[in-house]
């Protein structure tokens, strides 16, 4: 039987680099076992798989059927001293449980058609989808056999978001083929990107063909292309100047709060701890913030710029693995999460140039698979950022404006 199959070009680049990993994607989250894999452990004549289990009672088919206990550090009991996994080495792959098998791949289903990506929550996943300084790419492929376990997403999942859904495909291409337009910078993309789901909100009740659609997006691209052309644009983003107080204390505040979770990543907890420092947010007031912070970003501002395709393909991953933009909130929601993902990475990129005077390849690499793994992969994640914006009011597009500029 064959598939379709939609992936990054990269994809195919991937491949676990095992105990050579400077990290190992054993520890710090709930591991899942699915019921096939729970029975295989109980069955088998090694003790040591049945006895690192934990049944979920009363969820007898779906997922999680059972988990892995962690040990008191937090790490998978399977992972050994040389960093490689016990069951894998011993039994092969095919007694790993689907989520073990299958991270750091995504898969999703969108009319019969498989899309598989990369969670960027592994450092070598996110050196091959990060690296490559050209746009990111994506192939159409027929295979012959596809295993379909751990799907993420499926159709039904956005069929009953709006009259929209039918052109989740396009509408989502359209918001790559943005983001990838490097004929403006990045900032200025993103806030046409916030401006385009406006846009989309006002369509979300009206029935539209695909080809009006296009039409709308063609429009859009022209009126706007002329926006950037006399400045417009460039005098809104402008007009921020005077809100980095404003900035300062949201994401101080919101810095601060993650360093204070006891039960957050221990590297990423680290990585918080010193930019805090590198800051100097750690004592003063806001106006003492504020200052060391502007001194900084103006320090670091030309070498982020010359690393700007890494951001724009970290935006274009999302886009494409989280379904851009009918994800489980809504579309504005969704939009807003990318903002917050951008503005908190690039001031991880602030702290890293204080610290080492550069911003090397595996400095970005560390800090994004470390924010990906101790942010993105809990499930409150998101919902906890956009209510902390909705309760700092710094959830509308005057407040995207100032996160994009500062």
């Amino acid at each position: 039987m064959t598939s379709t199959q939609l992936v990054p070009s990269h994809f195919k680049k991937f491949s676990c680099i095992g105990s050579e990993c400077e990290n190992h994607c054993c520890q710090g989250w709930v591991v899942s076992i699915d019921k096939k894999t729970y029975k295989k452990y109980q069955n088998s004549n090694d003790p040591t798989l049945a006895k690192n289990l934990k049944r979920y009672k009363g969820n007898d088919k779906g997922m999680p059927y059972a988990t892995i206990q962690m040990k008191e550090c937090g790490t998978c009991p399977f992972l050994t001293d040389n960093g490689l996994c016990y069951i894998h080495a011993n039994y092969g792959e095919e007694m790993l449980s689907s989520v073990c098998s299958v991270f750091p791949r995504v898969k999703n289903i969108f009319n019969d058609v498989l899309e598989q990506s990369l969670y960027l929550s592994c450092p070598e996943a996110a050196r091959i989808a990060l690296l490559d300084p050209n746009p990111m790419e994506f192939d159409i492929e027929i295979s012959e056999r596809v295993i379909l376990n751990s799907i993420s997403k499926q159709t039904n999942d956005i069929s009953q978001k709006s009259n929209l859904s039918p052109h989740f495909f396009q509408l989502r291409s359209f918001a790559i083929e943005l983001i990838q337009d490097r004929t403006w910078d990045l900032k200025t993309r993103l806030l046409l990107l916030g401006f385009w789901i406006q846009r989309l909100e006002k369509l979300e009740d009206v029935s539209i063909s695909e080809s009006n659609l296009k039409e709308e997006w063609a429009n859009f691209i022209t009126t706007y292309s002329a926006h950037i052309k006399s400045g417009t644009i460039e005098t809104l983003l402008d007009g921020t100047k005077g809100n980095e107080s404003r900035f300062v204390g949201f994401i101080q505040a919101y810095f601060s709060t993650r360093n204070e979770i006891e039960n957050i990543y221990k590297e990423y907890k680290l990585l918080v701890s010193n930019l805090l420092n590198n800051f100097d947010w750690l004592n003063g007031q806001i106006d003492d913030w504020t200052s060391s912070y502007t001194t900084v970003k103006n320090k670091s501002e030309k070498l982020i710029n010359s690393k700007e395709y890494i951001l724009e393909n970290f935006l274009v991953n999302e886009i494409f693995k989280d379904w851009f933009p009918f994800g489980k909130n809504t579309m504005w929601d969704h939009y807003l999460s990318l903002i917050f993902h951008y503005t908190i990475i690039k001031v991880h990129f602030m702290s890293i140039i204080t610290e080492t005077n550069s911003l090397d390849e595996s400095d970005i690499i560390n800090a994004i698979y470390l924010y990906v793994r101790s942010s993105l992969h809990r499930k409150s994640y998101v919902n906890s950022i956009l209510e902390y914006a909705k309760d700092n009011q710094m959830n509308d597009l005057a407040s995207v404006v100032i996160l994009l500029n500062c």
